[in-house]
């Protein structure tokens, strides 16, 4: 009876499905396996077929896999979204200078004083920029002295309204053309 029921533990233990780990080695390790590699002086996990090292931001060779977090010298890392470290080019860091290269401007912000070589778009939310302020047009342009208030103009200069606009302490010296006798007009409220 001793030799049935052991025969049918057996034939019982043999036939229970059992999942194939894939294996580390240098140690030998199944995956999701744990150690510290006294080598780098890290902790390290087998992901089935290399030793990864998790020091967070260094780069570590383990058994000929190297670990890197996220990015190349000197750029920025950042979590991705997915549990790791990445990088970008166009994100550097060097001698507490940010550089940004190849990124969407739209909704940037930034905390610090913000520097261009130039400026694009309408500029209709610049401000506290300096005297001597200019558009330039090929060769049309318009300076504004913030001294003085003047605008100089080089070219041709055009107003573009109906004639009826209001005369107020609001438009005060603003310039219209009477449709009826083409003259230009300056509101003097």
């Amino acid at each position: 009876m001793r030799s049935l029921v052991l025969a049918g533990m057996l034939g019982l233990m043999a036939s229970i499905a059992v999942d194939a780990w894939a294996a580390c080695s240098s140690p030998a390790a199944n995956a999701g396996d744990q150690s510290f590699d006294s080598t780098q002086s890290v902790m390290v996990y087998c992901d089935g077929s290399n030793w990864i090292s998790m020091a967070g931001g260094v780069s570590v060779t383990i058994g000929g896999t190297t670990n890197v977090p996220g990015g190349s010298g000197g750029q920025v890392q950042y979590n991705n979204g997915s549990g790791g470290f990445a990088g970008d080019s166009g994100l550097t860091y060097s001698s507490g200078l940010l550089t940004v290269t190849n990124v969407s401007a739209t909704n940037m912000s930034a905390g610090g004083n913000v520097t261009a070589g130039a400026f694009y778009g309408d500029g209709s939310h610049l401000t506290g920029v300096g005297a001597g302020d200019r558009i330039v047009s090929g060769s049309v342009s318009a300076i504004a002295q913030q001294s003085t208030g003047m605008v100089s103009v080089s070219g041709t200069l055009a107003l573009n309204n109906t004639g009826s606009e209001t005369c107020d302490a609001a438009h005060a010296y603003s310039l219209r053309i009477n449709p009826t006798t083409k003259m230009v007009q300056m509101c003097r409220p």
